[in-house]
């Protein structure tokens, strides 16, 4: 999945938390980990570890705020993840450009 995808997902999740339907949010959240799990082996080999550590610790802090029905804090995590997300899209392109 690419990170325009997973950064979409994230925004239907904030939509739903934003209607406080935070079951639903939680449950479409799940999805994304799942999705992103499956990704992180490839995202791995073109990163540096910081900031595949950044990524899944605000992936865990998510988690977490869904888990013990923070969700006021669920947004501020959002944003730094899809922060983090579209820096990685960002930097892809610097060094493909780079390369050719």
């Amino acid at each position: 999945e690419s990170v325009y995808e997973m950064t979409s997902s994230l925004e239907i999740i904030d939509k739903l938390a934003q209607n406080k339907n935070y079951e639903k949010a939680f449950e479409q959240f799940k999805k994304f980990k799942t999705t992103w799990d499956k990704s992180e082996k490839i995202i791995e080999l073109q990163i540096e570890n910081e900031e595949l550590d950044n990524i899944n610790g605000i992936i865990a802090e998510i988690e977490a705020y869904f888990e013990k029905g923070f969700y006021e804090d669920y947004f501020e995590a959002s944003y730094r993840l899809k922060f983090y997300l579209n820096h990685l899209y960002e930097k892809n392109i610097v060094s493909l450009e780079t390369v050719l």
